[in-house]
């Protein structure tokens, strides 16, 4: 019988207990190998990316692209995202987007394109019926989404997949492939597939900066991007679009070019209303003298301007009485230009029933009060707040 020493036995012990130990590491070690072989360390400039895994959930699934590459001393990639903000983030935080490779994939397009124009063929069956349809004719749908010819809904959205159908080959470089991008984007948004539309103008953007497009280009992405952010609900991210927009074509075109002017009058409808007014009494003189007091952009100017008087909480009785007087003013101007069934001018109109009704509830109480205790109106009108 061999008796085993008891230090020989607490020696196996230990050597067993660090063998195992050891072991354990270098399979961890050989999977960390294994798993950073599927994951890139580095992802080259211009790349689109997206963030995952973060502990500040609200960039989880932000895209962008790379500006620079892996920083040897930080271990972190710089990313440009969509909003425009710069953020460095661990490789293992980022992965390819694979947006650009599925609008790539043309056997992907086809489908969508396909399924696009039954849906639309089916909806405008009836108006069309003895007539020339141009989603039913392959070569003239193209034609027609990518001359800029307006369409709306299910139609829109077939002929923008018509029109990325016929341009997803060309170079990303080449203007009427990003045109036929931002058309798709436009289709997408008009036939209610908002989420689609945001991911197809975000990857728009991505590339329009990864190639060093015109800040016309990218502006009129942001803008479309802004919009639908705020369709969507993402009223931050549309506010700091919006303002971005104005600033920059404010900076490229100056305070009286067109762009510059739809671009203040949507921020306008992002902001509160001290603010918006403040910016509207800025803007609708110049509109109303480059563009006219007929122009659609300002009379949208103008009831912007008058929903922010009406809708002030402190707004005085001389304040709700000037939105009266504009809303009536603009809604005989945009039943006159634009006709009675038309959604601007049916909107001001509706307004215009809002804000009438709150001047005579405000002047109604502004005159039990003067009545009641022998004050004059006047000094209270001027005085009173809601």
């Amino acid at each position: 019988m061999v008796v085993v020493h008891p230090h020989f036995q607490l020696f196996l012990y230990v050597f067993t207990l660090v063998a195992a130990v050891c072991l354990g590491l270098l399979f961890v070690k050989q999977k960390g190998v294994a798993d950073a072989a599927d994951t890139p360390s580095t992802y080259q400039v211009g790349a689109r990316v997206e963030l995952v895994g973060l502990r500040k959930a609200l960039l989880n699934g932000a895209t962008g692209h790379v500006v620079k590459e892996l920083d040897e001393g930080t271990g972190r990639i710089a990313v440009k995202l969509i909003s425009g903000r710069e953020v460095a983030i661990k490789p293992e935080n980022l992965k390819a987007a694979d947006l650009d490779q599925i609008l790539e994939n043309q056997s992907h397009v086809d489908k969508k394109y396909n399924e696009a124009v039954a849906v639309a063929v089916e909806a405008c069956a009836e108006d069309t019926k003895g007539q020339m349809c141009y989603i039913c004719m392959d070569g003239a749908a193209k034609e027609a989404s990518c001359a800029g010819a307006h369409y709306h809904g299910v139609v829109a959205g077939a002929l923008g997949w018509a029109c990325w159908k016929t341009y997803v080959g060309r170079h990303e470089m080449e203007t009427a492939r990003q045109l036929a991008m931002s058309s798709l984007g436009t289709g997408l948004f008009a036939a209610d597939h908002r989420e689609d539309a945001l991911s197809v103008y975000e990857a728009n953007l991505s590339i329009l900066r990864r190639v060093g497009a015109d800040e016309e280009s990218m502006l009129n992405v942001q803008g479309n991007l802004a919009c639908t952010y705020h369709r969507l609900g993402r009223l931050e991210e549309a506010k700091s679009m919006r303002r971005d927009c104005y600033s920059g074509w404010l900076k490229l075109k100056g305070a009286e070019h067109p762009s510059t002017l739809f671009a203040a009058n949507f921020y306008a409808t992002l902001l509160n209303v001290v603010e918006a007014k403040a910016l509207l009494c800025k803007i609708i003189p110049v509109a109303r003298r480059v563009l006219g007091d007929s122009d659609d952009l300002t009379l949208k100017m103008r009831w912007v301007y008058s929903q922010a008087l009406y809708g002030d909480p402190g707004a005085s009785l001389d304040d709700l009485r000037e939105a009266v007087t504009t809303l009536e003013d603009t809604a005989r101007i945009a039943r006159r230009v634009l006709g009675g069934e038309h959604p601007l001018t049916t909107g001001v109109e509706k307004t215009l029933g809002k804000s009438r009704a709150a001047y005579d509830a405000r002047r109604g109480v502004l005159e039990a009060l003067a009545g009641g205790h022998g004050v004059d109106l006047a000094a209270l009108r001027q005085t009173y707040r809601a």
